[in-house]
């Protein structure tokens, strides 16, 4: 209803009737109040809500083109907002809106496993991670066991969104409640059955190459090893100065070809599920302090510190692995600071998890930020160290991620091109995960593996 104003505008208008008893006498009494802030309050609601269904369909409409499962989840508990179709044939089962995501996997009796076969406790689902931590989680590999045993091996990227990105969503009705007080994650899998087959054949190819390679490279290095022992007994042959070079070059060639070969070996043992960590007590204080002395005597033109409040840590690892995976890092840290400077490594213990947390800082090139997703793919190098012409096969961040992850552990970096890297490792102390047997190796800090 409408009233009229003395200049003849009009105005809505709200009229409330209520009936009074008065002296025997039946009264109305009548309010009438002007609505007019009121009506645009409520107009604005409602293109504000329409705006954000029109986006959110659209969204929708975009999501379900996609090839690959997509899923906007928000909340502790991972309630689901959004899915497209691959979503539901990905899944095996229909996942509804509001949902969370451990309720949806309990009433289809689906489950979540690592590569290693071993079930996943919830707080390990990358899409959980990404909520909880409030981080990216890039390249997560899951696998995924229907209810009537089919398995899938996926790969999960779950973007943590900032709340600002919500804001124009908030109004969403119907059945996606989204709220920028709350976390989201749109999280990304990708069905990886056919890589995996094609992985296996790559890796069939790699560990044939890498075997045949062993026997000839043990006559190299034994006949190279020989002669230069043999060249400074009192009774051996004086070598020229050339030919005592070429020696020295010929070992630490074949010393690097031999820790390629262990590193390749390594790929096909860790993609075929079948390496063990040999766990012992080592204190994790003694073991980075011996690995960074080794690393030291590498450069002249690198200062390698270390900094703990800790006298000694004790863990349950596999000393050799972790050796190598911090001989890797420090070998990048080194490589990928071509013009020197300080390389940092700190050591804390996070009494509450029961982890320490380990990082590496250097001060070189960086490395681009539309590289950074894939970098812990195996032969994935940073392009910027081509100019700078730095050497590497790209295994050593693989390596390490699988490594550090057979351990029950994290490993992630930050990285700004032009400034330095900062790689971060968390690895619980005390024996959470196992696998199948292969001997270990401790990599030489002389090796050209530790690469990118």
């Amino acid at each position: 209803m409408y009233g009229r104003r003395k200049d003849g505008t009009e105005f809505p208008v709200d009229i409330s009737l209520s009936p009074l008893l008065f002296d025997g006498a039946l009264h109305v009494l009548g309010a009438v109040r002007d609505s007019t802030v009121h009506r645009q309050l409520e107009e604005r609601e409602h293109a504000a809500r329409e705006a954000a269904e029109a986006r959110l369909a659209l969204f929708q409409l975009v999501l379900d083109e996609l090839p690959t499962c997509v899923y906007f989840v928000q909340g502790e508990e991972a309630r689901l907002v959004l899915a497209n179709r691959a979503a539901v044939a990905l899944w095996g089962s229909e996942w509804p809106s509001g949902q969370p995501m451990q309720d949806f996997l309990t009433a289809h009796h689906i489950r979540l496993f690592n590569t290693n076969g071993q079930a996943l406790p919830p707080a390990a689902f990358a899409t959980l991670r990404a909520l909880h931590e409030g981080k990216t989680v890039f390249q997560h590999q899951e696998i995924i066991r229907h209810a009537d045993g089919m398995s899938l091996p996926v790969l999960v990227n779950a973007v943590a969104l900032a709340p600002h990105l919500l804001a124009g969503l908030e109004a969403g009705g119907g059945n996606h409640q989204i709220s920028s007080a709350e976390p989201a994650a749109l999280v990304v899998l990708q069905d990886v059955t056919s890589l995996k087959e094609d992985e296996q054949l790559k890796d069939q190819f790699i560990w044939l190459v890498a075997h045949e390679l062993r026997n000839p490279l043990a006559a190299l290095k034994g006949f190279a090893t020989m002669l230069l022992r043999h060249s400074k007994g009192d009774k051996g042959t004086v070598l020229a100065s050339w030919q005592q070079e070429a020696l020295t070059e010929i070992d630490l060639a074949a010393n690097r070809l031999h820790w390629l070969t262990e590193d390749l070996l390594d790929v096909v043992r860790l993609q075929a599920g079948r390496l063990m960590l040999h766990r012992e007590s080592i204190d994790l204080v003694n073991t980075i302090r011996h690995v960074i002395a080794q690393m030291e005597q590498s450069s002249d033109r690198h200062q390698l510190t270390f900094s703990t409040s800790l006298s000694h840590l004790q863990a349950q690892m596999d000393r050799g692995r972790i050796e190598q995976v911090l001989v890797n890092l420090l070998t990048n840290a080194i490589k990928y600071s071509p013009d020197g400077g300080l390389v940092e490594v700190t050591l804390q213990l996070v009494p509450e998890w029961q982890e320490a947390r380990i990082s590496i800082r250097d001060q070189g090139i960086g490395i681009p930020q539309a590289e950074q997703a894939q970098l812990f793919g195996r032969f994935v190098r940073a392009s910027n160290s081509q100019p700078q012409g730095i050497s590497g096969t790209g295994l050593g961040l693989y390596l390490c991620r699988e490594l550090v992850s057979q351990h029950g552990g994290d490993i992630w970096f930050e990285s700004t091109e032009g400034t330095g890297s900062t790689f971060f490792l968390r690895l619980p102390l005390s024996q959470s995960t196992t696998a199948p047997s292969v001997s270990p190796h401790t990599p030489s800090s002389e090796g050209d593996l530790s690469t990118l």
